[in-house]
């Protein structure tokens, strides 16, 4: 699967429930160290310094090439929308 094509389908999924998915990308659960050094999938470093991991980091370690990142409004805070991450900034 490409970064767009899972974006697209992502979007999508954001006209039935925006807030199922915010809450879904926000959380973040404790991993054990295999999962954490997994090449393909991001992992959060929480507050007490252990590994987590969330919807996106897993969703990241199927793509092929690329990353996709979710889009916050900056004025409330909720989320917009998914796009590819452009590792370049």
């Amino acid at each position: 699967m490409t970064p767009d094509k899972l974006c697209e389908y992502l979007n999508h999924l954001l006209l039935f429930d925006r807030d199922a998915l915010a809450r879904l990308v926000e959380t973040r659960v404790p991993c054990n160290s295999d999962l954490a050094h997994q090449p393909n999938i991001p992992i959060h470093i929480g507050a007490d310094n252990l590994p987590q991991v969330g919807l996106l980091g897993i969703l990241n370690g199927m793509l092929d090439k690329g990353r996709i990142c979710a889009v916050y409004d900056d004025t409330d805070g909720k989320l917009q929308r998914f796009r590819p991450w452009n590792l370049q900034g």
